[in-house]
């Protein structure tokens, strides 16, 4: 076989492959008369995003990149031939969460049940604004980006009538109630690592996630042991508690949203994302299922055991704990995922009892309930201390001696003969578990940029939240005029900085004339695209609201 020439390599690298566009398919291999009809597809996108490719270099975006983004508007337009439901699902999610579609653009002639150049627009936007190397500002109707999207859903119109269908896609989200459950979950795991809208971006976060962990783990002991078992927990975050740019949705849900199933089947793949996690202790074996408790909560759950591989070798204990994560599944619990086992010791078992949960959901209602009515606790006397649920100052040594002065307070108010101050409970309990104390604001900003203000806000019914800038983002507020750089710099801090719900509270606090888009050639209003920027930009701040407690410092309120 000749080698290609460099000439053939340089325009093999320029040209989108079947490889590419399979990479974001649900199937490995080509399906006749249909596969090649979409690079077809890919390769005329490809060439008309290489016309404005000075447009897109200047954003950063790199040849790998752009065939990408090419595959990305192409699965677009199959999703809609092929009726799949994937896009419909993100604008009936939009419409629901803000009132809109699409934000930014005039929707006066939009077609939900057919192609837009708004939606191509979009796509082109979301991409550069979120794959750009640099944390570049890009306007989303900006003229050259409207006019290609124009040219793209030309195209588009014009293959429509010989564009093929398959029915893949239709068993993929048709979903009997009687399905096995690792079945359904290779399903997500394509859905939510490969497929064109969230396995892109979910995929990407993925793969380098994977790289960090090898480079944490490269050294330890029984490495390819510890990697796999890490690996294969974080890859069960991925499928069912990830959420996404898009509107902050995760796998299940969006997953949910497409599927041709019951409803009964609906709400189980929903709940999905609030699996029971942690460490179990394994209490009984029966002829079907194990019975774990729960080494926190004390609450039993009934596992089927052929869901377990080498179950056989399981036995029952009063000291050794599994970790593991279970998933419901017909009515069941199954585990998903990998499984590893640990002596607990009375130093490790008070270790977890002071880690705050991942999974707060797995606690009695009577708990949940506690760390609710404690929190608001401690949310009413920050209220009374500081006349204020945000205080800031501009070092870090500031905040922490006042921080703790609250906390003294605090300490008083529920009990009123406690005579040590939060500094000396603080050490004592570090101490005790053998933990550095990291209750310092001092040490855990001690990176931070010195030139900046730092604050703490309260966020009720959640805790304590620090962020830096708040003062000079409220001067910006304040301000008659702001330079350039000052109005990207506050546009960035609400867009894409704080806290959605401590951006709200400044909002409700402070003028917000000087928050604008930041380039000079767009109107757009942000303060009505601001819920969706929070979604975009912080997705996981949206999910379900739980106090940032651990169950020891419920032990305070008793």
């Amino acid at each position: 076989m000749k080698k290609k020439s460099l000439l053939q390599k340089i325009m093999s690298a320029n040209i989108v492959s079947l490889s590419d566009w399979l990479a974001m398919k649900p199937y490995k291999h080509p399906i006749p008369n249909y596969d090649s009809f979409y690079v077809m597809q890919c390769q005329e996108v490809h060439r008309q995003l290489q016309v404005e490719g000075d447009w897109f270099r200047g954003y950063g975006l790199n040849r790998e990149q752009l065939k990408e983004l090419t595959c990305q508007l192409v699965s677009y337009f199959e999703d809609f031939i092929n009726e799949i439901g994937i896009w419909k699902a993100f604008i009936d999610t939009n419409k629901q969460l803000y009132g809109y579609y699409l934000p930014f653009y005039d929707l006066s002639e939009y077609d939900k049940t057919y192609i837009n150049v708004e939606d191509i627009a979009f796509l082109i936007w979301h991409y550069l604004t979120k794959y750009s190397p640099e944390e570049y500002i890009v306007n989303p109707d900006h003229d050259r980006l409207m006019g290609l999207s124009e040219i793209l859903l030309e195209h588009f119109e014009t293959v429509i009538d010989d564009s093929p269908a398959i029915e893949i896609y239709n068993k993929l989200f048709t979903i009997n109630d009687k399905d096995d459950y690792f079945d359904f979950k290779s399903k997500m795991q394509w859905f939510t690592t490969e497929s064109y809208l969230l396995g892109v971006e979910l995929g990407k976060k993925y793969d380098e996630m994977k790289q960090g962990v090898a480079k944490e783990v490269q050294n330890s002991k029984d490495s390819s042991k510890v990697f796999n078992i890490v690996l294969y927990s974080m890859m069960e975050r991925y499928l069912y508690q990830k959420r996404s740019s898009f509107s902050a949705l995760n796998g299940p849900e969006w997953f949910a949203l497409i599927a041709k199933c019951s409803r009964k089947r609906r709400e189980e793949i929903v709940d999905m994302t609030y699996w029971i996690d942690g460490k179990f202790y394994l209490k009984e074996r029966q002829q079907t299922y194990f019975v774990f408790e729960h080494v926190l909560t004390k609450v039993e759950y009934k596992a089927r055991i052929d869901s377990f591989q080498n179950n056989k070798a399981m036995q029952t204990s009063e000291t050794i704990a599994f970790n593991m994560h279970l998933i419901r599944w017909n009515d069941e619990y199954l585990l998903s995922g990998m499984m590893n086992s640990e002596e607990m010791t009375p130093h490790s078992l008070k270790q977890y009892r002071t880690k705050p949960l991942e999974t707060p959901w797995i606690l009695p209602e009577k708990s949940l309930q506690m760390m609710k009515e404690n929190t608001q606790i401690m949310y009413d006397n920050f209220i009374e201390f500081f006349d204020s649920p945000l205080i800031y100052f501009d070092t870090a040594a500031q905040l922490s001696k006042a921080q703790n002065a609250y906390m003294d307070f605090h300490s008083q108010k529920i009990k009123p003969d406690n005579t040590e101050t939060f500094e000396e409970r603080s050490k004592k309990f570090s101490d005790s578990v053998g933990k550095e104390d990291s209750t310092s604001l001092e040490k855990t900003w001690k990176d931070r940029n010195a030139k900046r203000s730092i604050s703490l806000f309260f966020i009720e019914e959640v805790g304590f939240h620090t962020s830096e800038g708040i003062k000079e983002t409220i001067n910006a507020l304040k301000a008659a005029t702001l330079t350039p750089q000052e109005s990207v710099d506050l546009f960035v801090s609400f867009a894409n900085g704080y806290a959605p719900r401590l951006c709200d509270y400044l909002l409700q606090h402070y003028d917000h004339k000087n928050l604008r888009f930041p380039t000079s050639e767009n109107t757009v209003d942000v303060i009505k695209y601001l819920p969706f920027f929070y979604r975009m930009n912080s997705p996981e701040e949206f999910d379900r609201p739980y106090p940032l407690m651990t169950l020891v410092d419920t032990e305070d309120y008793q």
